[in-house]
């Protein structure tokens, strides 16, 4: 305690002193790259439009953003973000077991669309983002509420577009990262063709990573008067790595490439306490990742056509050993991949006032255990999809969308049919208002469709039990104000779905005795209203901020009772200073009024609250010149217990990361 405490005051230090520094030596040193409040968006309306012009609630974070907020990757980026809640299990978008990370918007689990480029990488219903190198990102866009019409299915909450950046000057960089948890050296190479990025990480122990359950003896109802001892257990993360390798390239006119692989082996162990015991190794995970997402992408703007052809894959072996024995691998180890097909046309009329777009999207899902392999199963989608914007007179315009999917399952064949309606009215020229109103759909994640009951050895292979797709209307009206030097934006927004997914054990459900082999269920319907605030302020050349706030009232409908299901008030705020070598970055992000625990106190059956979020991180950059650059980053500097899921696993501790990039 004492070693960490005097490391952290001495990296305190040095970061105070670096400041006064770097930053008097720097000052208007150079002039800054040119920065717009209002960037051109492709994702909300699949054709380029300024973000004041968009009829939705939108955020652009440019390569510049990335880079100066010190974000180690784009779960954690994201999670800074107002109307984001990350759901991982580790830090940094870390995963456990079979149980895969991914983002929400607006409290809604399973309902964000993840893209590269526009083409899709949600596997399962889940968007792990981590393995895309920051280095490599133009910028990602961000588009809240529902985008089903356009989009598909999986896009109830919202879309994500990760957009890389185009091959332009050929160099190669080198980088080395060292830090209290986290150790990194990276490589990448551009030119006019293609570029390249490769990343080695390794992660340290972190000792405990899940909520350490204090030893209780408790008594029954059926017989108060007799004390049982109760054991808990907790989970800490061993020695891992991960290494991902990103390509892009341009293979032929309006013809590029991109493909991401990622390899990672995160070891953890479960430690058991019981009584007055000393803690004991109970038994050890070992989780071995691997992820493939490559895409083709056409885009001849001349002719207003676009396609896309995608696929992505995931293969991941969960292996599970009791303490002194060997490993086996265990039933969250599963393979799955989808391939998508996705071609669009545009056309604008009456003096370009005017535009439509119409597509076609067809879409092939593969799912297998690879233990249990009569686990196996296939989905085929094919949507159709037109939108339409009218420009009624100058200040006035309003669009039309419609899909209609027919989706071939292994459960139960859907069609579906999805409206969309928005409208926009330019006040004055930097002034907009905007209606946004759509149904969404998605369907049940595909290893959902069976369970493996524990009353039989030859684990008997069993349907849905009738479970639904999830559905529902989204409705949105927002006013965006954007100047050359102020950006404010808000929104309020009502969710309205039906048949939420939840998870349910085999003794809960009837089908049998095991109460931790949890399957999936519709839990009930989920609603969500609230009000979202952004406000960003370019103070001059060298200094901005940024306020953000989001206030909500997510529930789902439990067995005829309202409850909470996320958290209800979020606050972000950041303030940047820039010059072309220095660049300081303070950020802070509050999450709070959480709902309960998934765990409760066993003696009284009391449910309790989780702990709010309370994180403040800084980021300071120094580029003595073109080839050489530094940066110092510091999370959880109040060094909070960061909850960061409602089954209690902790992000890290109080933690810091150095790292210089040399490029030649």
């Amino acid at each position: 305690m004492k070693k960490q405490t005097l490391t952290k005051s001495m990296l305190m230090t040095a970061l105070i002193c670096g400041f006064v520094q770097w930053g008097g030596t720097a000052v208007h040193a150079e002039e800054l790259q040119e920065f717009t409040l209002d960037p051109m968006v492709v994702t909300a309306q699949r054709m380029e439009t300024r973000d004041l012009d968009t009829p939705a609630s939108t955020t652009v974070i440019t390569a510049e953003e990335i880079a100066q907020s010190g974000a180690p990757n784009v779960d954690t980026l994201l999670s800074r973000q107002i109307g984001f809640n990350g759901m991982s299990y580790g830090p940094n978008g870390q995963e456990y077991a079979g149980s895969s990370s991914r983002t929400k918007i607006r409290g809604l689990d399973k309902g964000t669309l993840v893209m590269v480029n526009g083409a899709p990488m949600n596997l399962n219903n889940y968007n792990a983002i981590s393995n895309i190198p920051l280095e490599a990102i133009e910028r990602v866009e961000i588009v809240r509420g529902s985008n089903a019409t356009l989009y598909g299915a999986e896009a109830m909450g919202g879309v994500i577009n990760i957009i890389t950046k185009k091959p332009t000057e050929s160099k190669t960089s080198i980088t080395g990262m060292v830090g209290n948890y986290t150790n990194k050296w990276a490589a990448g190479h551009e030119n006019e063709v293609f570029s390249i990025y490769f990343e080695n990480e390794y992660y340290d122990e972190v000792d405990p990573q899940s909520r350490k359950f204090p030893y209780r003896k408790y008594s029954s109802k059926a017989n108060p008067t007799k004390e049982t001892d109760y054991k808990y257990n907790y989970n800490t993360l061993g020695k891992s790595r991960k290494q991902s390798l990103f390509l892009t390239g341009n293979v032929g006119k309006n013809l590029t490439l991109n493909y991401n692989h990622s390899d990672a082996e995160y070891n953890r162990f479960q430690i058991k306490r019981s009584g007055s015991t000393p803690d004991e190794l109970e038994k050890s995970f070992k989780y071995e990742d691997e992820r493939d997402t490559a895409s083709l992408v056409y885009d001849n703007a001349e002719d207003g056509l676009k396609s896309v052809l995608s696929f992505n894959r995931r293969s991941f072996d969960s292996n599970q050993a009791n303490a002194g024995k060997k490993f086996e691998l265990a039933g969250g180890s599963y393979e799955m991949y989808n391939v998508t097909s996705d071609t669009q046309k545009s056309w604008r009329f009456n003096d370009e006032e005017d535009s439509l777009i119409a597509g076609l999207a067809i879409k092939r899902d593969f799912f297998q255990n690879n233990k249990y392999k009569f686990q196996k199963t296939d989905r085929t989608s094919v949507g159709v999809y037109t939108s339409y914007t009218h420009q009624f007179d100058s200040k006035f315009s309003a669009t039309l969308g419609l899909r209609g999917e027919v989706i071939n399952d292994y459960d139960e064949d859907q069609n579906v049919f999805l409206p969309q309606f928005q409208t926009l009215y330019k006040m004055t020229d930097d002034l907009s208002w905007y209606t946004n109103v759509g149904k969404s759909f998605i369907m049940p994640a595909m290893n959902s469709l069976f369970s493996t009951t524990s009353d039989t050895s030859a684990h008997i292979l069993k349907k849905s039990n009738g479970l639904k797709p999830q559905e529902g209307w989204t409705y949105e009206t927002g006013l965006k104000k954007i100047t050359d030097s102020t950006s404010t934006k808000l929104a309020i927004f009502n969710m309205d779905i039906e048949n939420k997914f939840a998870w349910s054990s085999e003794a809960a459900l009837g089908i049998g005795t095991d109460t931790s082999n949890n399957i999936q269920i519709n839990k009930g319907d989920f609603r969500n209203t609230g009000v979202e605030l952004e406000y960003t302020k370019l103070l001059n050349e060298n200094w901005k901020y940024n306020l953000g706030v989001t206030y909500s009232d997510p529930e789902v409908n439990d067995d005829g009772e309202w409850v909470q299901d996320n958290a209800k008030f979020q606050f972000v705020a950041g303030v940047g200073y820039q010059t072309k070598k220095f660049n300081a970055n303070v950020n802070y992000l509050f999450l709070g009024d959480r709902p309960d625990s998934y765990y409760h106190e066993v003696a009284n059956n009391r449910y309790y609250a989780l702990p709010d979020r309370n994180m403040l991180n800084a980021n300071f950059m120094y580029a003595p010149d073109k080839n050489n650059s530094f940066a110092l980053d510091f999370y959880n500097i109040l060094d909070k217990d960061d909850v960061v899921n409602d089954y209690e696993n902790y992000g890290l501790p109080f933690n810091w990361t150095l790292t210089y990039t040399h490029t030649f």
